[in-house]
């Protein structure tokens, strides 16, 4: 008798053991598959984030080669393009060098990606310019966002240099602000947090109003960092960035600085010869 309760028992518990754990294993596929359903899917074609632009018209504008009499301005990780959609709707195409931005092959690769280009696109600001759609194709990788006719800071900086224009404090005044707030909205309003990583006077397109608004925002935390422009970029990084890959939102405020002092002084840093010559009365309208 004692050994037939024993034997009872043993069966009883062995029984309760398979079965708890034949429901973590069920419990744990079905987990699986809800991730499996709930992931992102791998956008095809291009990834449109504005209703002003149709997908379709896109594609077939940029499924060809761009004019390079369309080209706007260019660097070491890509070129600018100028384009024109059949709505009359003008925007701005950054192509990305296949160099400095490997396509991902993989399905995993490419949701991070397409993560990342989507939380740029929620960007929401007067002084940050907006992704407005993606295409990827083969070998091309490229980025819209809003035409700016009026050019960058740098193009604006030139201008004043050899005295084509002449802006006042006041507009001094409202282009240093809008950048200190695109700054404080991408670090602190934003989530996730944006660092920009690569703010300098090309990267700030200035309206006919002289109001600033910031492009490439995180753009470089998408591409290979060792393919930057280090050399168009260097007076404007802070010297932390050259010992460590650690960036944080005090380099971004550093490149603000540094772009203080050249709208306070009106000099190129990047440019010898104007470091010894006084440029903030001709910068400043006298």
């Amino acid at each position: 008798m004692p050994s037939t309760f024993a034997e009872s028992y043993s069966a009883s518990l062995f029984g309760s053991i398979t079965g708890f754990v034949f429901a973590l294993i069920v419990l744990f596929l079905v987990h699986l598959f809800v991730l499996y359903a709930n992931r992102t899917p791998v956008l095809k074609g291009p990834v449109v984030f504005s209703p002003q632009i149709s997908p379709k018209p896109l594609r077939l504008a940029l499924s060809g080669e761009i004019p390079s009499t369309q080209l706007l301005g260019l660097s070491s990780n890509g070129k600018y393009y100028k384009l024109a959609l059949d709505n009359e709707l003008t925007v701005a195409v950054k192509w990305l060098e296949p160099n400095c931005f490997p396509l991902p092959n993989s399905n995993s690769e490419k949701r991070r990606v397409q993560q990342k280009l989507e939380w740029l696109a929620r960007v929401k600001h007067r002084n940050v310019m907006s992704m407005r759609a993606y295409f990827r194709e083969k070998d091309r990788f490229l980025l819209v966002y809003d035409y700016n006719p009026s050019g960058s800071l740098e193009d604006l900086m030139k201008k004043v240099r050899s005295q084509q224009v002449s802006i006042g404090w006041d507009e001094t005044n409202r282009i240093a602000a809008g950048i200190a707030k695109g700054l404080r909205y991408l670090h602190f309003e934003c989530n996730p947090r944006i660092l920009h990583c690569n703010l300098k006077p090309s990267n700030v397109m200035v309206d006919e109003g002289f109001e600033p608004r910031l492009g490439d925002c995180g753009l470089k935390r998408l591409v290979m960092a060792g393919n930057f422009d280090v050399a168009a970029s260097a007076h404007y990084v802070a010297p932390e960035c050259y010992q460590s890959t650690r960036y944080t939102d005090k380099s971004d405020v550093y490149s603000f600085g540094m772009i203080l002092a050249v709208l306070l002084t009106g000099r190129d840093p990047s440019d010898p010869s104007s470091l010894g010559n006084p440029g903030g009365a001709a910068w400043h309208g006298g």
